[in-house]
């Protein structure tokens, strides 16, 4: 059928499909998020979930992404209504979860926001704001995860 698609891998084989799923238009979910336990998506993996504040810091070499993995469940923990500025090339790539709970007071300064996973952003508490800020001139390229070297972040420009 026309909506599938087939990746070319590093070594010049044929890997996963990686196609549109049957009468959408949006690609499938990622094998690692589907096999993630806790389910990515369940209130278990939330409660389990690692700050963004700590993925941050490790985002710290100037060509690198601010990354939420494939399979893990990140959470906003900024709840003092400031700007913050992502690290790294200063860009967000959401492969696993990314969940904005209702007590998240937050503006994101990034150069570039690219979701393979999941957004999760709720309704936040009154008072509280949640904003995202894309900045810069320079175009960014995507190439989806599995079209990267063994799912890395590489290909990404």
């Amino acid at each position: 059928s026309g909506s599938e698609s087939r990746v070319a891998e590093a070594d010049g084989t044929i890997g996963e499909d990686r196609g549109l799923m049957e009468g959408h238009m949006m690609y499938s979910p990622l094998e690692c998020n589907l096999n993630a336990s806790p389910a990515i998506t369940s209130d278990e993996c939330i409660t389990n979930a690692v700050s963004l504040s700590s993925l941050m810091a490790s985002a710290t070499s100037a060509g690198t992404p601010t990354t939420i993995p494939c399979g893990t469940c990140a959470y906003v923990d900024y709840t003092d209504g400031s700007t913050v500025v992502l690290p790294g090339d200063g860009s967000l790539n959401v492969v696993g979860r990314l969940h904005f709970p209702s007590t998240a007071h937050v503006t994101l300064s990034a150069t570039a926001v690219v979701v393979e996973g999941h957004l999760d952003i709720g309704v936040p508490d009154l008072g509280n704001q949640v904003k995202i800020l894309v900045y810069g001139s320079e175009d960014v390229f995507y190439y989806p995860h599995d079209m990267c070297t063994h799912g890395d972040t590489t290909c990404q420009h």
